[in-house]
């Protein structure tokens, strides 16, 4: 072909089919996890925490959220003929790529909050790709009366889930030999310790665990690995922090939440 060789051609169009196989065998298996997983659907997941969605689609399943992010990251590594081929076939070039999700609601009269923020800015060069990332997913339930910061992360964090005390408060004690060997509780005064022992035992198993409470507000604060891991169990998580809030305002604690 005028004494260009034919691979130049042929190379550019295999190395498009096959990136395109494996971007709709990634939807193919997705799809079944999502069904497995249709519980964290945001219409399922919002009611069963006694909120209502107000951003983010009703069908979005939170248990994909970092796999919805996960493509444009991937483009980022990549460059060249592999990086230009992959935009093509997704359609990812450069831009922002934004996953908002709120829940808010009431439940036993208190304010209470999901939030998941996960930003992502491509810059998509000819030879270096660029990625920003902002990243933000707390659960927080507001509390009536002023109580005095505290902060509980695990002590011993597995692979990845590591999320290191941040408010600079002396350790202290739960009172409990088994919950300070799993966690590190730091506090301003110490006598908040039996009220949130009390609540942390069913918590004890987590994967991940960072909890700041401040300005009468307990968070349940995530990394993106974090934010995953705890889902299963954000249900138990919402009824602890209803525990400790009722003894910090002197009110009844609610009934049990299932297992």
């Amino acid at each position: 072909m005028n004494g260009i060789p034919i691979q130049i051609f042929i190379l550019p169009v295999l190395a498009l089919v096959f990136v395109a196989y494996f971007v709709m065998k990634n939807k193919k298996v997705m799809g079944g996890w999502e069904q497995t997983n249709a519980k964290f659907r945001l219409s399922e997941f919002a009611p069963r925490l006694g909120l209502s969605v107000v951003e983010g689609d009703p069908n979005f399943n939170l248990m994909l959220a970092a796999t919805a992010m996960d493509s444009q990251a991937s483009q980022a590594k990549e460059t060249g003929m592999v990086g230009a081929l992959k935009g093509v076939v997704t359609g990812e070039q450069s831009g922002t790529k934004n996953l908002h999700v709120v829940l808010r609601g009431a439940p036993n009269g208190r304010a209470t909050e999901y939030v998941y923020l996960h930003k992502e800015e491509l810059d998509v060069g000819l030879l270096v790709n660029k990625l920003t990332t902002t990243f933000e997913c707390r659960f927080t339930v507001q509390v009536a009366r002023p109580f005095s910061p505290f902060e509980i992360v695990l002590r011993k964090p597995g692979m990845a889930m590591n999320s290191p005390a941040e408010m600079s408060l002396p350790p202290r004690s739960l009172g409990d030999p088994l919950l300070d060997a799993k966690f590190i509780f730091s506090a301003a005064d110490p006598k908040v310790a039996p009220t949130v022992a009390e609540a942390l035992g069913p918590l004890a198993n987590m994967p991940f665990f960072h909890v700041q409470a401040h300005h009468q507000a307990i968070h349940f604060v995530m990394t993106q690995f974090g934010s995953s891991a705890a889902l299963a169990s954000m249900e138990q998580v919402q009824y602890a922090f209803e525990q400790m809030a009722a003894a910090f305002e002197g009110r009844a604690a609610p009934g049990a939440v299932a297992s």
